[in-house]
């Protein structure tokens, strides 16, 4: 029995990592990395062994692989790939560290492998490292230039950071190496949406799409283009087209995560709260995700269900401590968000600049400015902080942005 729960949880994983390999989202890099994928009551290491996770399950199998195996180094690579989404999941940052190490190991055991720089750049890419993830995919594209996902890679983080110089430049050797491939038009496809034009970015989208039906990709990355040519018909105002590729994506995977949270989005924009609000709560019921409850609390409020509407965002606002603190900065913006509703002008405007350090978008630098003008208004101005220049690429301040901001 033991065995077969083993064979079983290795089939499934390299499934699923299978396909995301495939095809990495660039919205990733946006928002869509570090969604929390358990919930932060459920703890194999509080709660015993009746209540692993996915997640825990999953590092276990891998542990007990290299106990077999310890000189395996692709053993040694999807075990860090398990650690890194259990610390999605828990905010555990011992788990990025332990995934580090195993990467360490594997390099050791295949000094010249690409995939185990690729592993170590997607690491500090899902902890919104990015000019150390550049860094890393750089020292692999050192040895080869032609690595498409180490130019894709680096083309996310040059995206992420707002230098689209760069990430024009990954873009078109891409298009060189696979001009075919949906992964190659998806990235064009962000580079176009965080420039701000979005009929570029949704003419590049669906040649993404129409390039996975070509190449006969997986039911998963097909229901994922299929989504965010959706979101970015929503940006438009084409609510109907949206709504047709959300459900498009459902029937290629049925259940698909980001076409239900989509969907429960265009639900509540055109007015069906109802649906909208059994759309998160169905998300909820299968996984704890943070922006999801947010999205839950706004909508009940709206309804005049305010108790429930802050136990939800005090649960986030918990998370989202947790991780930031134990080193996961994706989340710094939303974090400064909730600081920023709650008044907490102080702490907002440190994680807002923290944020500005790790990428200059144009909506890092909206939320920095915004909480400036926010606690001037309220009366309390932080004289530490000066609005960021409109063409500048880096924050200005009255004096200097303090050191222990910038540091941690």
């Amino acid at each position: 029995m033991k065995k077969l729960l083993l064979t079983m949880l290795a089939v499934a994983l390299l499934v699923s990592f299978a396909g995301a390999a495939y095809l990495i989202a660039p919205r990733q890099v946006k928002e869509r990395i570090g969604v929390a994928t358990g919930s932060p009551e459920t703890s194999v290491r509080a709660n015993g062994a009746a209540s692993r996770t996915p997640e825990d399950l999953k590092v276990l199998f891998h542990e007990t692989r290299i106990a077999n195996q310890p000189n395996d180094a692709q053993a040694h690579r999807l075990l860090a790939h398990a650690l890194v989404a259990r610390a999605e999941a828990t905010g555990d940052s011992a788990d990025y560290d332990r995934s580090w190490a195993e990467l360490d190991q594997a390099e050791q055991l295949e000094s010249r492998s690409l995939i185990t720089i690729l592993f170590k750049a997607k690491l500090l890419l899902s902890r919104h490292r990015f000019a150390q993830a550049r860094d890393v995919a750089g020292q692999g594209l050192q040895k080869d230039a032609d690595d498409v996902a180490l130019i894709g890679l680096s083309s996310d983080t040059a995206v992420a950071m707002g230098d689209f110089k760069a990430a024009e430049a990954h873009l078109q050797r891409l298009l060189v190496l696979a001009p075919d491939s949906p992964d190659t038009w998806s990235k064009m496809s962000y580079l176009a949406e965080m420039r701000g034009n979005l009929d570029e970015a949704t003419a590049l989208m669906e040649k993404a799409l129409a390039a996975g039906y070509e190449k006969d990709v997986k039911y998963e990355s097909l229901a994922w283009l299929h989504t965010i040519l959706g979101e970015l018909e929503a940006r438009r105002g084409k609510l109907d087209v949206a709504r047709e590729h959300y459900t498009a994506a459902l029937k290629k995977a049925p259940d698909y995560r980001l076409a239900v949270e989509f969907t429960a989005d265009l639900d509540m924009w055109q007015g069906n709260q109802k649906a909208s609000e059994e759309g998160y709560r169905h998300l909820l019921s299968r996984r704890f995700d943070p922006k999801i409850q947010l999205r839950l609390a706004d909508l009940l409020e709206r309804q005049g269900n305010k108790d429930e509407a802050a136990r939800l965002r005090d649960e986030s606002l918990q998370f989202f401590e947790r991780v930031v603190s134990g080193g996961n900065e994706g989340y710094l913006r939303d974090l400064a968000r909730l600081d920023l509703a709650a008044g907490r002008y102080q702490r907002a405007a440190e994680l807002a600049a923290r944020d500005l350090t790790l990428r200059l978008t144009v909506e890092s630098r909206a939320l920095y400015n915004r909480i400036l003008q926010s606690a001037a208004e309220a009366g309390h101005p932080l004289p530490n902080y000066a609005p960021l220049a409109p063409r500048s690429n880096t924050p200005t301040t009255a004096q200097s942005t303090p050191v222990a901001v910038l540091s941690r």
